[in-house]
């Protein structure tokens, strides 16, 4: 069964993490490893700072978010994304933009059910 979820980053101290109740809102530390996000990943969107960095499957080139801070992903069944990790220098950038965040949208297969 296909699901829909959101994960959400808005810096290190910000308040709006513990608006979330913690259920959507993740670590730095988690995005850098890529240790939340669901495998595999058949469409991905992005909304951050034009210019943050990401590396899907592992790749070592990363893929930037253009200057429309969007980056959308539909795979059509051609292809899954296992690993998304986040470069450690543009959550940092999140963390010194006020008002900056990190919002990563993701259709996956739910193998469970």
């Amino acid at each position: 069964m296909k699901r829909i979820q959101q994960f959400r980053y808005y810096g290190v101290d910000s308040p709006k993490n513990s608006l979330d109740g913690n259920s959507n809102s993740h670590t730095k530390a988690q995005f850098i490893a890529g240790s939340i996000f669901p495998n595999p990943i058949l469409q991905l969107g992005i909304q951050s700072l034009p210019g943050t960095k990401f590396y899907v499957n592992g790749n070592p080139t990363p893929v930037l978010v253009g200057v429309t801070g969007i980056y959308e992903l539909d795979l059509q069944g051609e292809v899954e994304i296992n690993s998304l990790t986040f470069d450690p220098a543009s959550l940092t950038a999140i963390d010194e933009a006020p008002g900056s965040y990190l919002l990563v949208d993701v259709i996956y297969d739910d193998e469970e059910d």
